[in-house]
């Protein structure tokens, strides 16, 4: 009766996860132009990514009125659940009366998630770009730095011929200005990128239809 009444509490906890879930971004999207996403299975229920599971855990613990303990430093390890706290009382939130009822390990509810639930899953972060626009982006990151980098070389050379021709230091390009022209740069090349996809997106869907 005992566990009965805990797996009746965890259904319950996690019926009330999934309300919190999430759609992609992109897959509304792509299902709109016909495209294919990158979360194909229709039946996932997708959390949004600042969760973590061992954050449901705790989460469920304290509603079932006990707060979690962890071992040590490291807090990814909790004890046993007869080492944790009673959830202190709240006049409003947790009144003296409330009930404390058992839970369960945090391997065992990891397992029963699996098990039970296996549709609800956590979205990992980033996950909200489609392939072709992570390659995009991840180009754009990495070329950022060299761009900074090329124009702050261009930059110093600038203010070394000007004061190799006489030029006051005034009239050198301040590096402000320099990171701004830079910036500016980027941001084209960002939208150009980003124009370039939706081309693409366009030809695939007239292909596709």
């Amino acid at each position: 009766k005992e566990m009965r009444e805990v797996n009746l509490s965890l259904d319950s906890f996690f019926d009330q996860l999934k309300d919190e879930a999430q759609p992609f971004a992109t897959r509304i999207i792509r299902e709109q132009v016909g495209m294919s996403s990158r979360d194909d299975d229709p039946d996932d229920v997708v959390l949004p990514p600042n969760m973590t599971k061992r954050g449901c855990y705790v989460r469920w613990c304290y509603q079932q009125g006990w707060k979690v303990q962890f071992k040590g430093t490291a807090r990814s390890i909790h004890t046993s659940p007869d080492d944790y706290e009673k959830r202190p009382v709240e006049e409003l939130l947790w009144p003296p009366e409330a009930e404390y009822k058992k839970v369960i390990s945090w391997t065992k509810f990891h397992g029963y998630w699996k098990m039970q639930h296996p549709h609800l899953k956590l979205r990992a972060k980033g996950a909200d770009t489609c392939t072709d626009c992570l390659i995009l982006r991840n180009e754009f990151r990495t070329m950022a730095p060299a761009r900074r980098a090329a124009a702050a070389a261009s930059a110093s050379q600038s203010a070394l011929a000007a004061l190799d021709d006489g030029s006051s230091s005034s009239d050198a390009i301040s590096e402000e200005e320099s990171e701004d022209e830079n910036e500016s740069r980027n941001e084209a090349e960002f939208e150009r990128m980003v124009t370039t996809m939706q081309g693409k997106m366009k030809e695939a869907k007239a292909h596709g239809s």
